[in-house]
């Protein structure tokens, strides 16, 4: 396997990662969503900014319970960029007793120069479909 391939191998494995532990500590445990982002991190919640994770920790711990479902996820590196990655996911979010909805979110990831080997969400656009 060239190094490109491997490259992207790694890649992928990381963001299977990152999907399946950020919509399970959603759905379960939000108070430790902030662990995902710093106080830099754009994030933009269905057209909403939020100004630091702080006021995004707020909004989602007020919102009701949760069940996510991944449809599908891709994931891409930037090129020209410190091996920053973009993940796209599609899927249905369902609030309580509520119908589900589909929703799309796109996340960058950026390393995490404070915790060698770690990512970090630097952007987050969520948006209902």
């Amino acid at each position: 396997m060239d190094q490109s391939a491997l490259y992207l191998n790694v890649i992928n494995k990381g963001a299977t990662s990152f999907v399946e532990q950020y919509y399970k500590i959603f759905d379960t445990n939000r108070g430790y969503i902030d662990g995902f982002y710093k106080e830099s991190s754009a994030i933009l919640w269905n057209g909403n900014p939020f100004g630091g994770i702080i006021p995004f920790k707020d909004f989602v711990q007020k919102l009701p319970v949760t069940r996510h479902t991944i449809q599908t996820y891709d994931c891409q590196p930037i090129l020209g960029s410190d091996k920053s990655i973009m993940i796209n996911v599609n899927g249905e979010v369902k609030y309580s007793d509520q119908t589900s909805k589909q929703f799309h979110q796109n996340f960058i990831l950026m390393p995490d120069l404070e915790k060698q080997g770690t990512y970090y969400v630097a952007h987050d656009c969520f948006r209902f479909v």
